[in-house]
């Protein structure tokens, strides 16, 4: 019996090792094929990553060889024409149109009404009439001065305009626009 007992034991034993053994081969297994996907798609992640960083690369290189050759310096862009500076450019809406009307003059007269410490500093350079976008509204002015600190103390003393009867419904803004 004790015999009979033990090789019963031993044959538990033996499928008991195999079946563990099966088991684990299984988990060998699916862990291989899993580290195996997951490292394909780190790999493509990588290869991804690496192709996006050549094209940045690429596009960097292009933004400053045009920077270099093409695209001027605002400065010297802004160099050629005032009005195309923000930094020097103002508008002023609701000024009415006369025929033969000298754009500048009628600037300057605008500044000079300023105050007479305004008229002494400031000094309009250049000046369009830019398109009306309302037929019942005259078109803006567009003008600008001499440097910034000149458009800095207009802007400052633009609020005294509302007490002068011809310009009591002119204002004037910093100018945001190209043209």
């Amino acid at each position: 019996m004790k015999a009979l007992f033990e090789a019963k034991l031993d044959n538990l034993k033996s499928e008991l090792i195999t079946n563990i053994n099966s088991k684990v081969q299984t988990l060998k297994l699916e862990l291989t094929e899993g580290i195996s996907e997951e490292t394909r798609r780190v790999n493509g992640v990588l290869t991804t990553i690496q192709l996006m960083q050549s094209r940045l690369d690429t596009l960097e290189q292009q933004r400053s060889i045009l920077q270099e050759n093409v695209l001027p310096d605002q400065s010297t862009a802004n160099h050629g024409n005032p009005l195309h500076d923000p930094n020097l450019s103002l508008t002023a809406s609701g000024i009415q149109v006369t025929v033969n009307e000298n754009l500048i003059q009628k600037a300057q007269e605008l500044v000079n009404s300023l105050g007479e410490e305004v008229k002494s500093q400031v000094t309009v350079t250049d000046a369009i009439r830019l398109h009306s976008r309302y037929n019942d509204r005259p078109p803006i002015l567009k003008f600008s001065v001499g440097s910034l600190d000149q458009k800095v103390l207009l802007l400052r003393n633009k609020p005294q305009l509302r007490f002068i009867q011809q310009y009591k419904h002119v204002q004037v803004r910093s100018s945001k626009s190209r043209i």
